[in-house]
């Protein structure tokens, strides 16, 4: 459910980066950014007076009634599987923002599109290797847990490692075919890991503390990759913007030799053995 859910995010960044890049050749970027900046604020208001909790059977029982983010905090970071998880989502983001970032302008610098064909091609071909991804690695995850309770986590682990070899060839390749392979494969595999983001994360977190501690591990991830645009820009003039994105595959691998750490040495520790999500 969590993966169908993802799949959303997919859908939104292929088509604004295309309705983005179209925008910007007519408006130019600032007022781009003020227009797509608007429309978050208005869905920010209906969502505040739409949604509504829902009443969850398994979980009915738990009361969540005076925890504090103290509280919720000191149950995250007793939780070293949690931490080492967090570490590689924020890697997983620094990879993903500076690859959102910077991939069109590598597009229209290397082979002259126009702004809005640069913002849809560097979208379509990862996003919908991602959307194949992340169902594909939901469904083995979901099916094979019951066995091995680390299954999730081993998925996301793989996605990452296996993703890196493409992050490197799409950025060095100077065939536009072979860059569209490549971001699709690196699209697959990144959707393996975001299949199971916040269901590995469920397996070491108690129920009422999984709401804080999922925003928690969202905070810290869009942080670290917020540095990654900045730190691409200061190396484009000096080593190359393909350098740069080429070096992001660096990143895909630490996070998931971090994950093979909570792996071998935390993940059995921290599982929580009843975990309602698996039941």
């Amino acid at each position: 459910a969590l993966s169908i859910h993802q799949t959303a995010l997919y859908v939104g960044i292929i088509s604004s980066g295309y309705i983005a890049g179209a925008l910007a050749e007519i408006l130019g970027w600032r007022h781009t950014f003020y227009l797509f900046g608007g429309f978050g604020i208005l869905l920010g208001i209906i969502l505040h007076f739409r949604m509504k909790d829902s009443i969850n059977t398994q979980i009915s029982n738990t009361s969540n009634e005076g925890i504090t983010i103290k509280e919720t905090l000191s149950a995250f970071f007793k939780k070293p599987t949690a931490i080492l998880l967090s570490l590689a989502f924020a890697g997983m983001q620094f990879v993903g923002v500076g690859f959102l970032t910077w991939m069109p302008t590598f597009l229209h610098e290397n082979f002259y599109f126009s702004l809005a064909r640069a913002g849809f091609d560097s979208t379509f071909y990862h996003h919908v290797g991602a959307f194949v991804g992340v169902i594909l690695g939901a469904s083995v995850a979901d099916k094979f847990v019951h066995k091995y309770h680390m299954m999730r986590v081993s998925i996301q682990a793989t996605g990452l490692l296996l993703g890196a070899p493409f992050i490197y060839l799409m950025a060095k390749s100077s065939s536009i075919l072979i860059i569209y392979i490549s971001m699709l494969l690196f699209g697959i595999f990144r959707g393996m890991f975001d299949s199971n983001i916040f269901a590995s994360l469920y397996q070491v977190i108690p129920v009422k503390y999984r709401a804080a501690s999922t925003g928690f591990m969202l905070m810290f991830a869009f942080i670290i990759g917020s540095i990654s645009p900045y730190l691409l820009g200061l190396y484009k003039p000096i080593f190359g913007l393909e350098n740069g994105l080429a070096s992001l595959s660096i990143i895909y691998i630490v996070a998931s030799a971090i994950i093979f750490i909570a792996i071998a040495f935390t993940f059995s520790r921290d599982y929580l053995k009843q975990d309602v999500s698996d039941n």
